[in-house]
């Protein structure tokens, strides 16, 4: 489905590159003052990388970023200095999450994974940059939407949990 969506999105360019590293490179060559009628503005264009599923949701130093901080600050209690905030969350766990005996657990990880690809959706929709403060305002908003509605919404109201 979403590489339909890709598909179809960019269904007139030759070679779409990332959403995000798109957006810093012409803000970065805006600054430098390099203007879209001059020749060097479209090769540092077509030297952006290229957007697929992979690189938009995980390998792009934009979304890696603020995964990587929203991640380390929800296993420590919304930094409050509970739980493991040294441990690196790897590819494959944020697309296809963990076995884990605590059926609970395993439901409220997911979650949290899929509403943070979800954001980084958002984010490529709206062509904006993701950013760690507004991921962690609408965790925040979803956490209290969902903390008393299922047996695992009290795991998102203590997120440091799931991760232990």
């Amino acid at each position: 489905m979403l590489y339909l969506n890709s598909a179809l999105a960019h269904f007139a360019e030759e070679r779409p590159g990332c959403s995000f590293c798109t957006i810093e490179a012409k803000r970065e060559l805006r600054i430098q003052g390099i203007l879209e009628e001059m020749p060097e503005y479209d090769y540092y264009l077509r030297l952006v990388q290229p957007e697929n599923t992979s690189h938009i949701f995980w390998e792009c130093e934009h979304v890696q970023a603020v995964i990587q901080e929203f991640f380390a600050h929800i296993r420590t209690e919304n930094g409050m200095g509970f739980g493991r905030a040294n441990i690196r969350l790897d590819k494959s766990v944020f697309f296809r999450g963990e076995i884990r005996s605590n059926l609970g657990k395993a439901k409220a990880e997911l979650i949290i994974y899929h509403f943070v690809k979800y954001y980084i959706y958002q984010c490529r929709f709206r062509q904006r940059l993701p950013n760690y403060l507004e991921l962690r305002r609408d965790f925040n908003f979803l956490t209290i939407q969902t903390g008393n509605a299922r047996k695992w919404g009290r795991y998102m109201l203590r997120t440091w949990e799931i991760f232990e």
